[in-house]
């Protein structure tokens, strides 16, 4: 944020006074340890009720009701036989996350710390401290899981003995908060014909439409994926797949350059023929030293006309052809009288 400050003066004044909410996820609290920042578990959840969305407002929120009373209960068997410390998934994907760390270059100064260097980037370096979960670049403190700094650092720890990974995840991530999470029980519920009545001294009504008027047929449950989300809706921006810029399609890709035209002229006519005179020779293309073009070949000489009245000497491949046939004359059909019919006789 300093080179954004340094950039321009009106930056600083404009988040502290429009802005004043913790929008930078490394002034969050690290007390409250999160992974990811998205909407990914409102979408989950919007997915699972998607074909109970067009229920009654009642029947709706029974029906959630019901699948979270189901969904409480495989939890609970799924924590049941989980066994160590930390998630099994947790684990999994931490040695996953240590087979492509070959550009980090970690240094011990102790078997508790030590420095992490990034042979991309000569300027960047991290002080790693595996007692306290501690990383400069703050990702340990904020997630609770060891972030790439700490693997290449724990790898070399792990070189000289044995290191248990789950010794640097955070409880967050155990087995018991796991089981605590789903630990309570919703009650079951009767039907709704058995529900206590409830007299509320006035009727409700749905609501009064405003605006456009509902228009037949059933109503839409999937929502309409913008572009960036793989989806296609109407006025969206199209992306390109040439070169990935929003705003053209392929088609009309800058990229693809002008399209040459396609010539209108005859399709079997020869460069080299000059169509004013009849029965000609086709004349050698003459080239100039200085254009790489030819030229036109222009009006047939008289020794061009002597050289098709004679053509000289036969050659053995001429005399080996035989001469073309001469054309034969189409047989006229014979037409048979038509048969008189007995109504004419």
């Amino acid at each position: 944020m300093a080179k954004v400050f340094d950039a321009s003066e009106k930056v600083y004044p404009y988040l502290r006074d429009y802005h004043n909410l913790l929008w930078m996820r490394c002034m969050f609290n690290p007390a409250i340890k999160c992974d990811y920042i998205n909407n990914n578990l409102v979408e989950c959840f919007n997915a699972w009720g998607r074909d109970i969305k067009d229920l009654p407002i009642d029947q709706l929120a029974d029906k959630i009701r019901e699948m979270i009373m189901e969904l409480f209960r495989k939890r609970r068997m799924i924590g049941e036989r989980f066994t160590g410390i930390i998630l099994p998934f947790v684990i999994h994907q931490l040695n996953a996350k240590t087979r492509g760390l070959g550009h980090l270059k970690a240094k011990a100064s102790a078997d508790w710390s030590g420095e992490v260097k990034n042979a991309n980037k000569e300027d960047e370096r991290h002080v790693v401290k595996t007692l306290t979960h501690e990383c400069k670049c703050l990702q340990w403190q904020h997630t609770g899981k060891p972030c790439d700094h700490a693997l290449a650092f724990i790898n070399v720890l792990q070189a000289r003995n044995f290191v248990n990974m789950e010794d640097y995840v955070h409880e967050y991530y155990s087995v018991s908060r796991f089981r605590a999470a789903y630990e309570g029980v919703i009650e079951p519920l009767t039907d709704k014909n058995q529900w206590p009545h409830v007299d509320t001294g006035f009727v409700l009504r749905p609501p009064i439409p405003i605006g456009k008027k509902k228009g037949a047929g059933r109503t839409r449950k999937q929502r309409i994926k913008s572009w960036w989300e793989g989806g296609s809706r109407k006025g969206s921006l199209n992306k390109c797949k040439k070169c990935e810029e929003v705003g053209h399609r392929e088609a009309g890709c800058p990229q693809n350059g002008t399209k040459k035209r396609k010539s209108r002229g005859k399709k079997n006519q020869s460069p080299w023929f000059d169509v004013s005179v009849s029965n000609a020779v086709p004349s050698t293309p003459t080239k100039s030293k200085n254009d790489a073009t030819c030229s036109s070949p222009g009006a047939v000489t008289r020794s061009q006309a002597a050289a098709q009245a004679s053509p000289g000497p036969v050659t053995r491949s001429q005399a080996a052809t035989p001469p073309p046939k001469p054309p034969t004359k189409e047989k006229k059909k014979k037409m048979t009288p038509k048969r008189k019919k007995l109504s004419d006789l």
